[in-house]
């Protein structure tokens, strides 16, 4: 029994199929299955049953499983603090990133971290949170930066921003909506919804079902362009998290207003996670560690740089609510 077998073993376990998880190890099916089996026959035990939906495992290959990650993880782990030091660093990273983040910070981070770590390369998947979560937990990526999702108590999560979010409308309707409402009042208006699988769809309806009230959108769409276009358009309503309307106010000329909920406020916590039986490699922690620095200063200085504004208009120095407010004369 060697390590590559281990792994190997470890794959086919989580994939459960042959060609998946040939694929994701790059060899040939043939390759696979014979090293499987002479696993197999070293340890006398069955270890897969083989059937038309794919590959079960056995209460051998189960108890083999929770030996062996640990040990994988460490060995990985260890091999990476020995044989690299600082930007020396290397190897492939795969990182899972809700749609959000990668329309904010994402690409001047990608642009600093591959000039500070030439030697490491990247592989960046756009998803929704519970996907994302599966993919984390069955090794498809290394780690994810999501909403804080509501299962996965597996995975390990490591808090990285709780931001507001904040409703949306049209700065040319007619109807001037008030700069803070309640949902009672919200749910009036013709709304705008991500869909029911959408990380910020679980936290409003979670938001909404504690105040007894129930979402009925008039449409759903997860795509942020598209609902910030609509909604410029009016007569529509959409919710969105501050980082995102931050960045269509710098990167777009889109024409809207922003609105707080009050009694009470509504956040997201944006975590990152990861397998806890398989730590990520030195590489994809520098990468979190870069993208999750960027993420809080971004968000830091945005209420500082508003907080100045308003002092230099003689205003009050509401950070929060300085993010949400847009001059109009601006927007035309």
């Amino acid at each position: 029994m060697d390590l590559r077998q281990i792994q190997y073993f470890l794959c086919l376990y989580e994939e459960k199929s042959v060609t998946k998880a040939a694929k994701r190890l790059n060899i040939v099916q043939p390759a696979l299955s014979m090293q499987i089996s002479r696993l197999e026959s070293e340890i006398g035990r069955e270890l897969f049953t083989r059937t038309p939906r794919g590959m079960h495992s056995t209460p051998a290959a189960d108890e083999m499983y929770s030996l062996f990650v640990p040990v994988v993880s460490a060995f990985a782990s260890a091999k990476a603090k020995v044989t690299h030091d600082g930007k020396s660093l290397s190897g492939h990273v795969r990182i899972g990133l809700i749609s959000s983040i990668g329309h904010s910070v994402l690409p001047s981070v990608l642009t600093q971290f591959t000039e500070s770590y030439p030697n490491i390369t990247l592989s960046i998947t756009e998803g929704l949170t519970d996907p994302l979560c599966e993919d984390v937990n069955h090794g498809r990526i290394d780690l994810a930066f999501v909403n804080r999702p509501r299962g996965h108590s597996s995975l390990a999560q490591e808090l990285v921003l709780r931001e507001e979010i904040v409703l949306m409308s049209s700065a040319r309707s007619g109807e001037k909506l008030p700069a803070k409402m309640q949902l009672k009042e919200v749910v009036k208006h013709r709304l705008i919804l991500p869909t029911r699988d959408h990380g910020l769809r679980h936290v409003l309806e979670d938001y909404a079902k504690k105040l007894g009230i129930t979402l009925a959108p008039v449409f759903e769409l997860d795509s942020l362009l598209a609902k910030s276009l609509l909604i410029s358009q009016g007569p529509y309503v959409g919710f969105l998290p501050e980082s995102v309307i931050q960045n269509l106010r710098n990167r777009t000329a889109v024409h809207f207003r922003t609105h707080r909920l009050e009694s009470p406020s509504l956040y997201r916590d944006l975590v990152y996670v990861f397998n806890p039986q398989r730590a990520p490699s030195a590489a994809a922690q520098a990468f979190a560690q870069a993208l999750g620095n960027r993420m809080r200063l971004t968000h830091e200085q945005s209420l500082g740089s508003v907080i100045e504004l308003r002092r230099a208009q003689g205003k009050p120095e509401d950070p929060i609510q300085s993010v949400l407010e847009v001059d109009e004369d601006s927007l035309a």
